[in-house]
């Protein structure tokens, strides 16, 4: 819910900021959507984001003063999967604690199909007493497979804050998600 008011907020905020000089609109016959796409990183199979380092080298950064009569979405995009047929794939890095990725298919006009968190978010902000270790990687599998893998390892504390390591626990579990012909988006879930 956190995440859903934030996202509204800073999307009424750079909204407001609009610029509305004729000479910066583009023709009406142009199509944003597809230069929005031509401008995004490719993001082809065997690419890795660590979702602890976030480290989101050439991240697409939207013009806040854009023309918001297009898509122009106001969250960092971090690239748009290889070509799947008529379906368009775009992964986002929603702000919280971190940068969490999300990803959208759409049409070739750009009308949104499907979202999904594709993220645990168990690392971000989890610097309790608890957390001995927290690592998340997110991996291009195929132009409509992705796989999340997170490894949490914990250990109880004691009174004083000293962890009990005799007793920690490691914790792995997987993500995979997939998008069919249609754009629908489907989540798999498996712990090891």
């Amino acid at each position: 819910m956190r995440r859903i008011i934030i996202i509204l907020t800073l999307g009424t905020i750079w909204s407001c900021g609009t610029n509305t000089k004729k000479e910066q609109f583009s023709k009406p016959t142009d199509n944003h959507f597809e230069l929005l796409i031509k401008n995004l990183k490719r993001l082809e199979s065997g690419y890795t984001y660590d979702l602890v380092k976030q480290d989101a080298e050439d991240c697409y950064i939207p013009n806040k003063n854009a023309d918001s009569l297009f898509y122009n979405p106001a969250l960092p995009i971090l690239g748009v999967l290889e070509d799947n047929n008529d379906i368009i794939s775009i992964i986002h890095l929603e702000p919280g604690e971190d940068f969490h990725p999300t990803l959208r298919t759409f049409n070739q006009s750009g009308q949104l199909i499907d979202e999904e968190f594709i993220d645990y978010s168990y690392c971000s902000g989890y610097k309790d007493c608890n957390t001995v270790e927290c690592f998340e990687v997110m991996k291009i599998i195929s132009k409509d497979t992705i796989e999340d893998k997170i490894k949490l390892v914990t250990a109880p504390c004691d009174n004083s804050g000293n962890k009990l390591m005799e007793l920690s626990r490691i914790e792995v579990k997987t993500k995979i998600i997939t998008i069919d012909n249609k754009g629908e988006i489907q989540v798999f879930e498996r712990t090891e």
